[in-house]
């Protein structure tokens, strides 16, 4: 500590640990000032600098004895000069003080400094004492940070979304002009509201209420995790209607973990909502369109297969009431397609294990000597396949019943569909008597009309038909394939 003691009396009986008198020395109090991280003075009641610390004479530059010299007057600019003063006298008055100024050097420059005073009153006088902190990269941080908040804010404020800062409370901090637009709101109106005011009046998509603690930002709080595509229905008086906001909620966690603010975004979806709307009520017309033109078509095919009927029951020809039966069973199995179309509310797929199974119970039931055991998987096809794959059904199912069981003889057949790889495979199988497989046989051969159709149906459903037969009945296979085989619930 350099310049003049302040009392003769200074540090007289101060003792140590071991008894050292430290003070008196003046070692312990040199080194303990001498330690601050800035610069140290004191000032008399003249104004004249009395002490300092040499980090004083290393900063300015100036040697002890220029210093001592020195007065508070001429160390700073002369633009902070009154400011300066003023700090002073407030210390001289209240006892304590700071200010942030500049302190000129020799050399010409200037340092920004951060002067903290206090008054010390010493043998009837009044001394200024005091320590200055160099602030100049502080003060280039804190400049480069404002200016990055500036960005940061002309950022956010030209962004064509709704951006919110909330508190760990839901309480809102900051709003961009956007969201006072989407919301209605002015910024007195907006900050410090809470996501659980029910002056929201905030609903789901469906109509029903949104309550407070089920938005995404007191959501994200509990939870501690983004909400994000958030659909909200916001009632805006104004505009006497809702305008629909898809929000996203992200979490800002603290070094404990705990979420200290949430970013909220949003944009208006209103416009979207409404052709999302409009699509949905186009389609749902639609839907009941085809339900209906299934129905009537559903009906046109039972009158046809009911006309079919009557004619093969007016018929003197056997011949010819054989082909009509047939007739009406390939229209009634296209019939039964069209019927679970329209039961199910479907357009595009069928159970195609539900449509087998009411095909083959059909033409079955008909025969009272003739059981059915039918092992179905559960299965998905398109209508275009299904269609194809029930006349197959149909042919095999009365081939089967033709030929197999002559003279009221009992039997079974059997129908299995099983799900392989890219498609299915159905089976129809009898313990009937066989069938002739030579060309041009009356009862079904493999130039019979019957088995003609299904070989040109299997080619439309690229699959492959293979039939076996002999003492012990009839086995027919149809391998066939289609895109997106499913299982139940499709």
């Amino acid at each position: 500590m350099t310049g003049e003691p302040l009392s003769k009396d200074e540090g007289a009986g101060a003792k140590g640990p071991a008894g050292t008198d430290f003070l008196h020395e003046g070692k312990f109090v040199e080194a303990l000032l001498e330690s601050i991280p800035g610069i140290l003075y004191v000032y008399d009641d003249q104004g004249r600098l009395v002490k300092w610390n040499k980090k004083h004479e290393e900063l300015t530059g100036y040697s002890a004895e220029e210093l001592s010299r020195t007065t508070s007057e001429g160390w700073h600019p002369m633009e902070e000069r009154a400011m300066v003063a003023q700090a002073v006298e407030e210390v001289m008055r209240t006892g304590h003080g700071e200010v942030e100024a500049h302190l000129l050097l020799k050399d010409g420059g200037s340092v920004l400094m951060q002067f903290n005073g206090m008054r010390l009153d010493l043998d009837g006088k009044a001394y200024f004492t005091g320590v200055g902190i160099d602030i100049t990269e502080r003060r280039r941080i804190e400049d480069a940070l404002r200016a990055s908040e500036g960005w940061l804010k002309y950022i956010v404020s030209a962004m064509h979304v709704g951006v919110l800062l909330q508190g760990p409370k839901a309480e809102i901090l900051l709003c961009n002009p956007k969201a006072l637009e989407l919301l209605g709101l002015t910024e007195d109106q907006l900050l410090g509201r809470t996501s659980f005011d029910p002056a929201w009046n905030v609903s789901h998509e469906d109509g029903s209420p949104f309550p407070g603690p089920t938005h995404p930002v007191p959501r994200a709080i509990a939870e501690g995790r983004p909400m994000l595509g958030v659909v909200m229905g916001v009632y805006r008086p104004d505009k006497g209607g809702r305008v629909w906001l898809s929000v996203d909620a992200e979490p800002q966690l603290d070094m404990d973990g705990r979420v200290a603010r949430v970013v909220c975004s949003f944009t208006d979806i209103t416009a979207r909502k409404a052709a999302e709307d409009s699509l949905q009520r186009a389609f749902e017309e639609n839907r009941i369109l085809l339900g209906e033109l299934q129905h009537r078509a559903k009906n046109s095919f039972n009158l046809i297969s009911g006309m079919v009927s009557m004619a093969a029951g007016a018929s003197a020809s056997a011949e010819v009431k054989a082909a009509l039966e047939d007739l009406e069973a390939r229209v009634r199995s296209v019939s039964d397609l069209y019927s679970l179309l329209y039961s199910a509310g479907t357009f595009t797929t069928v159970r195609l294990d539900q449509y087998c199974e009411r095909i083959a119970k059909s033409l079955v039931g008909l025969n009272g000597h003739v059981d059915l055991v039918a092992e179905l998987e559960a299965l998905a096809a398109p209508v275009k396949n299904a269609a194809a794959i029930g006349l197959v059904l149909t042919e095999l199912v009365t081939n089967s019943l033709k030929y197999a069981f002559p003279g009221g003889r009992k039997g079974r057949i059997y129908v299995s569909l099983t799900k392989v790889e890219g498609g299915a495979r159905l089976s129809v199988r009898d313990d009937g008597v066989g069938m002739v497989l030579a060309e041009g046989d009356g009862r079904g051969g493999t130039g019979g009309m019957g088995l003609s159709l299904v070989r040109g149906l299997a080619g439309q459903l690229v699959g492959d038909f293979k039939m076996e037969s002999g003492e012990g009945g009839t086995t027919c296979l149809l391998e066939f394939r289609f895109p997106g085989v499913a299982g139940d619930g499709a």
